[in-house]
């Protein structure tokens, strides 16, 4: 009789704790994300998110005319002789590689930067932004658009190898 009394206070113990923790007994619905936005149309998805310091044709051209500024080309050195924005260093991926380049030693850490390369498809301008980075540069802007972009507005384009 004191087993059946043992067993009844278990049950009804067991009972009560499921009764009171119910909730946990419950089917909740996983929760999903929301779903992410559509990508517009001409969005880059060329492995690289549109940058948060992009600079417009309209600004670059402004930041070129100032003289306040200092340009970065970081496409390969053929591309630089063949032409670049007037005044432009070359620094391209290839040299960080190599150590750090020279280039950087004429360039104030707290300068305005504008970084350029090939536009569209082209990604050697974030490269090169990280690069110069990871170098105590903070105040580095992307043309997207790119040496491309210029050149179709006609903006003043010098050739020739870098002096550095």
């Amino acid at each position: 009789m004191a087993k059946i009394w043992i067993l009844r206070l278990v049950v009804l113990i067991g009972l009560a704790s499921m009764v009171a923790g119910a909730d946990a007994f419950v089917f909740r619905p996983v929760k999903t994300p929301p779903p992410r936005p559509a990508v517009a149309a001409g969005t880059p998805t060329d492995g690289h998110a549109p940058s948060t310091n992009g600079i417009t044709l309209e600004d670059t051209r402004a930041a070129f005319e100032s003289g306040e500024s200092f340009f970065v080309d970081a496409r390969p050195i053929a591309q630089y002789a063949e032409g670049h924005i007037p005044g432009a260093l070359h620094i391209d991926v290839e040299m960080f590689r190599q150590g750090r380049p020279e280039a950087l030693d004429f360039l104030p850490t707290d300068a305005h930067i504008v970084i350029y390369c090939g536009g569209g498809e082209c990604d050697a301008s974030h490269m090169v932004e990280r690069m110069m980075q990871s170098h105590g540069y903070q105040n580095l802007k992307i043309f997207e658009a790119g040496f491309p972009a210029w050149e179709k507005a006609e903006y003043p384009v010098e050739t020739g190898e870098p002096t550095l």
